[in-house]
């Protein structure tokens, strides 16, 4: 058996815009700017137009094009599931210029570009409450 080499996976991250920003909600992004991130340089590698209403087709349409990571302002949970089960990590609730969210991903600084109001990148709502179980409080009846 002949061991093939190493080839490193590549991350093609997508940014859903509107302009020269990111679009306020997913489903309203009419395209998505394309980077190929290499070391210390992140590379622009185009525009994916993306459909006005097809859901399930813009999931297609970024998975066909290699995309690994979605950088976006809101998205419906439904919409956010499909990406996920198309392959694509989805990191939501950002705002901000292109070239800032570029700058910020490439220095894993994406914090100040969080929505004002919105929960933390990756990290479920619920996550104090994992490995604890449901207590019930009891009032006195005095």
């Amino acid at each position: 058996m002949t061991l093939q080499p190493y080839a490193p996976v590549l991350v093609m991250i997508a940014l859903a815009v509107y302009g020269p920003r990111l679009a306020a909600l997913f489903e309203s992004a009419p395209e998505c700017a394309l980077f190929l991130p290499q070391g210390d340089i992140c590379t622009p590698a185009g525009m994916l137009p993306l459909p006005a209403q097809d859901m399930l087709q813009r999931a297609s349409i970024l998975a066909g094009a290699d995309v690994t990571h979605l950088l976006c302002g809101g998205i419906c949970g439904c919409h956010r599931r499909q990406l996920s089960q198309a392959g694509i990590i989805v990191v939501p609730w950002l705002c901000g210029g292109v070239q800032d969210i570029i700058r910020a991903w490439m220095h894993d600084n994406l914090g100040p570009h969080i929505m004002p109001g919105c929960p933390r990148i990756q990290q479920p709502r619920c996550r104090a409450r994992q490995g604890q179980t449901k207590q019930t409080v009891k009032r006195s009846t005095t």
